[in-house]
Parts: C-alpha cells; sequence; structure tokens
C-alpha cells in the first residue's frame, strides 16, 4: 500500500446483486446489429458494479419508482422502469453518445445502435398501446 492511503481506499467496490424478482429479458440474437459492449458489467447511468451481464440487464428492467418515468416525447408516450432507463431513452432522443440501450444496458456505437433497439430488445415496446403488427398472435 502506498503511503498515505487508508486501507478503504485500496479495497474495491463490492459486486451488486439485483434482488430477486422477475427474471429479465434477455436481447434476442440480431444479425444486423453490432455486440454490444457491457464494460465489466458497471452501469453506465449510475456506475453500480454487478457480477454479469444478466444482473445488469435485470437492473435496467427493474421497475423502481421514479418521478418522471413516462416519456412523453414519444408518440405514443413510454413508460420507463427506473432512472437509469430514462437517462439512457432521453439520450435516444438527442443521439448523443454513450448510446447505452435503456433494456440492456449494453453501449454500441451510432451505426448499429437503432437496429439493436428494434430488433434485439424490442424498446419501443414500451409504447403505450404498442401493437407488434401481428407477430405475436396477440395484438
Amino acid at each position: 500500500m502506498k503511503e498515505g492511503s487508508s486501507p478503504a481506499a485500496a479495497q474495491p467496490r463490492p459486486v451488486r446483486r439485483a434482488p430477486p424478482g422477475p427474471q429479465a429479458l434477455m436481447p434476442l440474437p440480431c444479425k444486423k446489429a453490432e455486440v454490444l459492449q457491457y464494460n465489466g458489467y458497471k452501469c453506465p447511468e449510475c456506475q453500480s458494479q454487478f457480477s454479469g451481464k444478466a444482473e445488469l440487464v435485470t437492473h435496467f428492467q427493474q421497475i423502481r419508482a421514479t418521478p418522471n418515468s413516462t416519456c412523453t416525447q414519444c408518440t405514443p408516450p413510454m413508460m420507463l422502469p427506473n432512472s437509469c432507463a430514462v437517462s439512457a431513452h432521453q439520450r435516444v432522443h438527442k443521439h448523443r453518445a454513450p448510446h447505452v440501450c435503456p433494456e440492456c444496458g449494453g453501449i454500441a456505437r451510432q451505426a448499429g445502435f437503432q437496429t439493436h433497439l428494434e430488433e434485439a430488445c424490442l424498446h419501443f415496446a414500451r409504447r403505450i398501446g404498442y401493437r407488434c403488427g401481428g407477430i405475436c398472435n396477440y395484438c
């Protein structure tokens, strides 16, 4: 340990575990989209560290009370589950990096990001009243 550094500063941050609950919906395979980066399973929004991709995905999908969790810029409006998903979604409107998927927390370059949102994570299905166009036999 270096002189003047405290033992607490030398210890790594603890890995957060997502609370038990419904299993996260993992991204679907998408041939057109590039592979997203998960940067050591650290949330790009709140900087929380997770032990794997499934826990990071759960973090973005877990419903936590948040003011302003409905995006009224979307038509029809879109309901988002928590503040990390809201922050990532707002950058989708602004086309600003980092391009973080509001569903899985993965980071993409602009070129493949829209395809990932539409085909792998089905992000736009969060719109209130969304209809898939009959593909699922439920709509």
